[in-house]
């Protein structure tokens, strides 16, 4: 027989007045619960990563643990417990895979004696799919067995006699009851997302400005077979600068930008001069996002080389409200830098109507889309606000 004795703290108190011996039969302290790897299905094996559970190794770390705890080395009568079996397996339930394991136990004392016999068995839920989680079902099943035996531990009639012949009545020595199987976990909850304010703060942004123009030239003449309508739709490039300010859940802004495009003989240049308002929301440390309406005073020109060497130009102001969405993200080297980058898309809510040379030519440029990218800092002047 393989033995292993295992050394026990002295108490005055609370303990049975006698020292115990672990001893097991090799093939229980060796025991093992090899699982091949995860079955899609669930239905023949846990669904989790392959391992090898020591279950003979955590049956004796169990019944250890209760010798240190109930027992004393130093007694002058000592007892042997024998582990002589350890048998592993695994069980589908209809609250899914559990690991199962059943101990035989077997107490002598000094003259070889035998006091009593328990076969206890222990379960636990498999709970999660990584490598890990059949070991530690097992060693809560381990555990719940061990408990069983601590619990039994003075229920065989000669455990009762023996400890009378020593002095020890029956249950005078606190044991813990029997340990149900634990529920499953509950499922995990993901986080909830809940935006912040953002902190009070100035920042400059400048960047580049595409602009969708989809427009209708309409041109007349004095002879109608000379008449004539042209649709189009370009992109327009140009510049966005901006100076704004976040205060908690608000942000405010002032800008200037300037895009230009040509298709053919036309050519558009929008200039515009505006101030934007609305929420501000802070996503997580890194990511914001702003919605709002924006107010602007723009100029549109329009420019048609059809009729000379040389263009005509008719330009016109208009007022211009938008809608926007905008997230800015600072990146992790921005924070120290103060940096962040804005990607943002506005829509013009209306169109705007041109005539030049008498009439001859009218130009209508709808409604449209509109998108920038930025690079911003922070200025100098910020501040912490309160949620």
């Amino acid at each position: 027989m393989l033995s292993v004795v295992v050394l026990f703290a002295i108490a005055p108190v609370a303990r049975y007045p006698f020292a115990l011996q672990l001893e097991g039969d090799p093939s229980a302290i060796s025991a093992q619960h090899v699982h091949a790897g995860r079955d899609d299905s669930g239905l023949s094996a846990p669904r989790c990563e392959g391992s090898v559970s020591f279950v003979g190794k955590q049956a004796i770390d169990s019944y250890a643990s209760l010798a240190r705890q109930y027992f004393q080395q130093d007694a002058n009568v000592g007892l042997t417990l024998y582990l002589s079996a350890v048998a592993p397996s695994v069980e589908l339930k209809e609250d899914g895979w559990h690991a199962v394991v059943r101990h035989e136990l077997e107490l002598y004392d000094s003259g070889e004696v035998r006091l009593g016999s328990w076969t206890v068995e222990g379960r636990g839920h498999v709970v999660g799919l990584g490598e890990g989680a059949l070991p530690a079902a097992f060693e809560r099943a381990t555990n719940m067995a061990a408990r069983a035996f601590e619990a039994q531990f003075e229920e065989p009639a000669p455990v009762v006699a023996r400890l009378a012949t020593l002095g020890v009545a029956q249950g005078a020595v606190a044991r813990r009851p029997a340990l149900p199987e634990a529920p499953l976990p509950p499922p995990e909850r993901a986080p909830g997302f809940r935006p912040t304010r953002s902190r009070s703060g100035l920042y400059f942004d400048t960047g580049a400005r595409f602009a969708v123009l989809s427009h209708e030239s309409t041109s007349r003449s004095a002879n109608p077979t000379e008449n004539g309508v042209a649709s189009a739709t370009e992109i327009a490039t140009g510049l966005d600068l901006r100076l704004g300010a976040t205060a908690g859940w608000f942000f405010a802004q002032a800008g200037f930008t300037s895009a230009n495009a040509r298709g053919g003989e036309i050519a558009h240049s929008l200039t515009t001069v505006g101030a934007d308002l609305g929420a501000l929301l802070q996503l997580n440390s890194a990511l914001k996002l702003a919605l709002g309406l924006g107010l602007s005073a723009s100029r549109v020109a329009v420019s048609n080389y059809s009729f000379g060497p040389q263009p005509v130009t008719k330009s016109s102001w208009f007022a211009e409200p938008d809608l926007i969405a905008a997230l800015r993200w600072t990146p992790p080297f921005g924070t120290r830098l103060r940096l962040h980058l804005t990607v943002e898309a506005r829509y013009r809510l209306i169109s705007f109507d041109t005539s030049m040379v008498n009439g001859a030519y009218q130009d209508h440029l709808d409604s449209g889309l509109s998108g920038a990218l930025l690079l911003g800092v922070e200025l100098p002047f910020s501040r912490e606000t309160r949620p």
